[in-house]
């Protein structure tokens, strides 16, 4: 007994020690060395951690990214950014790769596009060229800057086209910045424009052919320039576009085809300029366009073709201009357009197909100016028209299914100073119904004897 006792206060000190052993707080992973996952340790000899099979140790070797001479700390705001430590006590040290959209990266920081064109450019396949033309005849190129949105930044002087070619794909925002009077872009098959960031370059005039044919790749319209002038085929038959029309610069004199074909746009048309002179086919073909037609510009001298097919328009047609030369197809198919034709100006000279499908027009014909020529299916299919057929005029020269379909209309043949031929003229009438005075012209498109 007396030596089980003596030995037991020999192993005294061990057993004391074991206890504290036992009641210390368990280490973690991390304390321990196991600061890798798996998939950073794939392909090499690794150890778990006991407590976490998550968690491991490998001899790592990292290689982090490069972000000398960005020094950043945290993103900025409006910035896309790119982390330098992927495993390694690196500082949390951030590059920028994209400012977001409508900013762009300039001396440190994403600054928001104003003043300058900016575009978003998809690149689809490498070598994809994206090409600027910055000048034209007439419209001489100044010094300006591009940067290309994949490190290269361009200066140039008198330059009328520039091109930039990418060596890998990817979206690439493009900003040019500086004095140039015309702009507009051309690309290779493989670079399309996804976005335009804006178009605020106050020395650019002319944005003439700027976007046209993009059919799919322009999703809206920024604010357009305020000193924009020439605009014909800007957006030709950008069919990609949605959303509204923005404010239309007060400056602006040609507006020829600038929205021909753009049949995503909606809404209503916005005020148009005073000095607007020159409208062909400036809403041509776009259908989803709704309200009523603005207020026409004074000095108008073309509009042919201005609202053709133009269905979703409503309400009156406006005052026309007094200098009016062509209407040619003006308000043709706009069937929803409704009340009195106004008065046609004194110096139209071709109307043919003017109110042609504009079958809710009501009350009667006015008064044909002395100088028209064509009025070649002028008024076709217009079956709510009322009251007599006006006199033609002398110098008419086309009258081929001039008044086809006009069923409400009544009174007696006009006279027609011109002798057409068959294949011109064929019946000028059409199905009218009226209740002729006079007999109607034979086959051969001349007025039999005795007819008057």
């Amino acid at each position: 007994m007396r030596k089980f006792i003596v030995l037991l206060l020999t192993m005294f000190p061990f057993i004391s020690s074991v206890q504290a052993q036992n009641c210390q707080i368990r280490p973690s992973c991390a304390e321990l060395g196991y600061t890798k996952t798996v998939e950073l340790c794939e392909g090499q000899a690794y150890l778990t951690c006991p407590f976490d099979e998550s968690q491991v140790y490998c001899p790592f070797d990292c290689e982090p990214k490069d972000c000398s001479g960005y020094g950043l700390d945290s993103c900025p705001d409006n910035a896309t950014c790119e982390s330098c430590d992927i495993g390694c006590e690196q500082g949390n040290k951030y590059k920028v790769t994209k400012c977001q959209l409508g900013y762009y990266w300039q001396n440190g920081v994403c600054t928001k596009i104003d003043g300058v064109i900016g575009m978003r450019y998809n690149v689809t396949a490498v070598n994809g060229v994206v090409k600027l033309i910055t000048g034209k005849p007439g419209y001489a190129s100044g010094k300006f800057t591009v940067d290309w949105g994949d490190g290269t930044v361009e200066s140039y002087h008198g330059a009328t086209s520039v091109s930039h070619t990418y060596t890998e794909t990817g979206d690439f925002d493009i900003i040019l910045s500086g004095t140039i009077k015309h702009f507009l872009t051309s690309t290779s098959t493989y670079a399309n424009i996804t976005h335009l960031l804006s178009l605020n370059l106050p020395s650019v005039t002319s944005y003439a052919d700027a976007f046209s044919s993009k059919s799919t790749i322009i999703s809206t319209i920024p604010a357009l320039p305020t000193n924009l002038q020439y605009a014909s085929n800007m957006f030709y038959y950008c069919s990609g576009l949605t959303g509204n029309i923005p404010v239309l610069p007060p400056t602006l004199t040609n507006g020829t085809s600038m929205f021909n074909g753009c049949s995503g746009l909606t809404g209503s048309i916005p005020e148009l300029p005073s000095g607007l002179e020159r409208s062909n086919s400036m809403f041509r073909d776009c259908s989803s366009l709704t309200g009523n037609i603005p207020e026409l510009p004074p000095g108008l001298t073309d509009g042919g073709y201005m609202f053709l097919n133009c269905s979703g328009l409503t309400g009156n047609i406006p005052e026309l201009p007094s200098g009016l030369t062509s209407g040619y197809s003006m308000f043709r198919s706009c069937s929803s357009l409704t009340g009195n034709i106004p008065e046609l100006p004194s110096r139209l000279t071709n109307g043919g197909y003017m109110f042609y499908g504009c079958s809710s027009l009501t009350g009667n014909i006015p008064k044909l100016p002395l100088g028209l020529t064509d009025g070649g299916y002028m008024f076709y299919g217009c079956s709510s028209l009322t009251g007599n057929i006006p006199k033609l005029p002398s110098e008419l020269k086309k009258a081929e299914w001039m008044f086809y379909g006009c069923t409400g209309l009544n009174g007696t043949t006009p006279a027609i100073p011109y002798l057409f031929d068959a294949t011109t003229c064929g019946d000028i009438l059409g199905e009218c119904q009226l209740t002729f005075g006079h007999t109607q012209i034979t086959n051969d498109g001349s007025w039999p004897d005795g007819a008057w």
